[in-house]
């Protein structure tokens, strides 16, 4: 059976858009508003000081996080409020053609220290609270769309041994996109009158008409965060001990406190969905309305929504602190350094780079250097290249290009060559083998 066809568009903050089926002149036309008028957020259950707009904020980079509670003088923001602000005071942060990079980052930096929202700016760090669906959509949710909360904060316990697994969802956002972590933080539902479609064959039949328009976070900066969870490809999945009595009323009252700052470009938003197939068994024609806020991420809190009791917390300073060392590896489409490596090319497969390392003395890996790989390390990182290959392999440390030095192999030049290892602060290694 031939599934639903899917559209896609990013839009102005202004635009009309008509959607057209395809053979059938079936067309409704969605008017975008510049702003979030026609959406409505819930609050989060628990009340942070973010019923009255009245209140300032404090920038949460000035807020102490040591305590086992979440503290008085956190104010999580609206988000819906926080877009409107951006809307109107982070314009155009896209480079010109006719802008220097230093004109363009000056521009950046001096949009961002304007005034934002109740005594934040764009350079603070702020608060958005994440739910599970039941807090997070409102509108009357239909059984045959439950497919519509997967978006959301969600909870998987077992009882033997008291472990819950929270999962924050990362592929939602529009078909297609290239974000790497996109999760819900409130959708608003509605439905349609049904109507009639006809396919090339003469076949009518009802269709349903569904239109969600969802308020979305786009994290980045978030790679520090990933030896304290797992990713299953579809979510980051973090696990704490919870007691069998408590268990079943903190699956709803769980809340994920997202903390940072705004990053380019700050606001986005885009219209996708899918047109309805009459083969399908009920045909529904989806329309999704995706308004995103991008941060980078600084701090990760799981708290309990009932008490504000800080059950885990993650931070980027203090992972820094612990892991200072940070070293990245790309591999770069460039010419042997030996040209012994061309002239034997054709026996040895010396086009799959990679390199095994190990980290603070820890077990070897291997990896394929198809895309960068980034490690951190409380001191060192050891590495070997096959010896064809330590010329097409880039190193930086710190994000700062860092030359290696490995061994010469003047025999058997298909072996791994050692390399000198990378410590913290240590020299540019300089040496007669270095390739």
């Amino acid at each position: 059976m031939q599934g639903p066809q899917r559209f896609a568009l990013r839009l102005s903050p202004t635009s009309v858009v008509c959607l057209r089926r395809s053979r059938r002149p079936l067309c409704g036309c969605l008017l975008l508003l510049p702003l979030l008028t026609a959406m409505s957020f819930p609050q989060t259950q628990r009340n942070l000081k973010t019923k009255s707009a009245a209140i300032p904020i404090v920038p949460s980079q000035n807020i102490d996080f040591s305590g086992d509670r979440l503290p008085s003088n956190l104010v999580p923001v609206d988000p819906a409020e926080l877009y409107e602000a951006a809307n109107r005071t982070l314009l155009s942060p896209e480079k010109s053609e006719f802008e220097t990079t230093s004109q363009y980052q000056a521009r950046v930096a001096a949009m961002l220290e304007k005034p934002l929202l109740r005594g934040l700016k764009g350079t603070d760090d702020l608060a958005i609270i994440l739910r599970p669906s039941s807090h997070s959509i409102s509108g009357p949710l239909r059984k045959q769309d439950d497919f519509l909360t997967m978006d959301f904060v969600d909870t998987k316990y077992d009882a033997d041994s008291q472990q819950m697994s929270i999962s924050i969802p990362t592929n939602g956002g529009e078909f297609g996109s290239d974000y790497k972590w996109v999760t819900g933080i409130h959708r608003a539902l509605t439905y349609g009158a049904p109507y009639v479609g006809q396919n090339a064959f003469g076949v009518h039949r009802l269709i349903r008409k569904v239109h969600t328009e969802t308020l979305e976070l786009e994290v980045g900066d978030y790679d520090w965060l990933m030896p304290d969870c797992s990713d299953d490809g579809l979510n980051k999945v973090f696990s704490l001990t919870v007691e069998p009595g408590e268990a079943r009323e903190f699956t709803e009252n769980i809340e994920i406190i997202m903390i940072g700052k705004l990053r380019a470009p700050f606001i986005s938003h885009s219209v996708d969905g899918t047109e309805p197939s009459l083969e399908q068994l009920e045909a529904t024609n989806i329309t999704r309305v995706h308004r995103l806020l991008h941060i980078s991420l600084d701090r990760l809190i799981i708290a309990d929504a009932r008490t504000g009791a800080i059950l885990k917390q993650f931070s980027r300073q203090e992972h820094q602190a612990e892991f200072p060392l940070t070293v990245e590896f790309r591999g770069e489409d460039v010419p042997f350094s030996d040209p012994r490596c061309e002239e034997s090319a054709s026996l040895f497969p010396f086009n799959i780079l990679s390199i095994d390392y190990s980290i603070d003395g820890g077990t070897e890996q291997h990896a394929f250097l198809s895309e960068p790989l980034r490690v951190e390390a409380r001191q060192y990182v050891d590495v070997s290249i096959r010896y064809c290959n330590v010329s097409r392999v880039r190193a930086l440390v710190g994000g700062r290009p860092y030359k290696l030095s490995c061994e010469y192999q003047g025999q058997y030049i298909a072996n791994d060559s050692k390399c000198a290892r990378i410590q913290i602060e240590s020299a540019q290694p300089s040496s007669s083998e270095t390739q």
